[in-house]
């Protein structure tokens, strides 16, 4: 039986690192390219990946096809997906062609999502509207997205029934055994900031409210552990007179990001409402580590954590409104106590629906929901 995988990265380098002893870069990222390949024991398994272009096999019965962004919407998704010709597709993305191309084609699919979803004007509603009906299709025996806010996205603008969408999330996080110290000089705090290198990520946000407290006398200092285009951001750092103030990390070990953010005074988490996700691990891990927290107001964190208690809010997109809260860290050695005292239930409180491989096991064992799994499972189930 053949099993397909459209989802972003590169599945084929993240294997080969990983079976060669190489660190993860991300949360739970071992647990999920295990869990794939460990499949090719049962099944015939192709991971269509969207990130770089590259192909190989990567053990008997596990092959890894990597495409473009670009490629992924001119039709090589779903040129790929028909040659393969997959029984069922484990989709990790909202790409509505392939989506369509699964109900078109009568393959069973289980759409598998970390994003929320919009509306806004006729163009939104209409989108929602074309989403909703093809989720309608026999094919899809639900709809899973990560966390509760993305999943009430579904209902809420998505129009989607609740007793067909399923919340699920990774496993729980280890929690830092240590007391934390309070900040060790107020009037040079260390951020830290882990995620894309993207404008819509709040990347730019945080370098201006760095810039804004050194103006006010602050020697505040920011790791960023992001990849991509370093060059442009130092570029702009230097611009703003923060040459020092500024380290651009690239891509670190998962570890290593929990080690900086337990030794950071604060982990900012700055997404502006542009950006579509769901619940970023930062957040989850920024808990775990014990470390004060500041986030934007994003519609996907509206409600997860108490302002004040768990965290600190701020206006997406404001960086001086990022700065004030960067500054009240700093200086509050009161509040900074309590929002780290506070860290391990908040880390806990987000935790709903299944964990990632069970809902794997859930669709795999039963795609046509003849035992009612996804009825037990969905935000009806919940109460939510």
């Amino acid at each position: 039986m053949k099993l397909a995988f459209l989802q972003y990265g590169d599945f084929a380098n993240d294997h080969q690192r990983l079976t060669s002893g190489g660190a993860e870069t991300y949360r739970d990222q071992r647990a999920s390219v295990e869990y794939i390949a460990d499949l090719a024991d049962r099944f015939d398994v192709s991971v269509v990946s969207i990130g770089k272009t590259s192909e190989a096999l990567l053990k008997d019965n596990l092959r890894s096809v990597g495409i473009t962004n670009a490629e992924a919407y001119n039709g090589r998704a779903v040129e790929l997906l028909s040659n393969i010709r997959p029984d069922m597709l484990i989709c990790r993305t909202p790409h509505l062609e392939a989506l369509k191309w699964a109900a078109h084609t009568g393959t069973s699919t289980l759409p598998n999502f970390a994003d929320i979803f919009r509306g806004g004007g006729l163009k939104g509603w209409a989108k929602n509207w074309r989403f909703r009906r093809l989720m309608s299709a026999p094919v899809f025996p639900c709809v899973s997205n990560h966390s509760l806010n993305a999943s009430r996205s579904l209902v809420d603008v998505g129009g989607l029934p609740a007793d067909k969408v399923i919340p699920w999330d990774w496993s729980r996080l280890s929690i830092r055994k240590t007391a934390r110290p309070a900040a060790a000089d107020p009037f040079a705090p260390t951020f830290f900031f882990a995620g894309g290198l993207e404008e819509s990520k709040g990347v730019g946000d945080c370098l201006d409210a760095i810039a804004k407290l050194h103006g006010s006398g602050s020697s505040a200092t920011m790791a960023f552990a992001v990849p991509g285009d370093l060059d442009i951001w130092r570029a702009r750092a230097e611009a703003l007179g923060l040459g020092q103030a500024i380290t651009f990390l690239g891509r670190l070990p998962h570890d290593d990001v929990r080690q900086r953010m337990e030794a950071a005074d604060g982990v900012i988490v700055p997404s502006r409402h542009s950006y579509g996700e769901g619940l970023p691990n930062t957040i989850y891990e920024a808990l775990a580590a014990c470390t004060p927290l500041i986030i934007s107001d994003h519609p996907a964190f509206e409600g997860r954590l108490q302002p004040e208690e768990t965290c600190l809010m701020f206006r997406a997109g404001d960086s001086d409104d990022l700065a004030a809260a960067m500054r009240r860290i700093a200086n509050d050695p009161v509040l900074a106590a309590r929002l780290t005292a506070s860290a391990p239930v908040a880390h806990d409180s987000l935790y709903i629906g299944m964990e990632w491989t069970a809902l794997m096991d859930a669709y795999l064992s039963d795609p046509q929901n003849q035992t009612g799994w996804v009825q037990q499972n969905s935000m009806t189930a919940l109460g939510l």
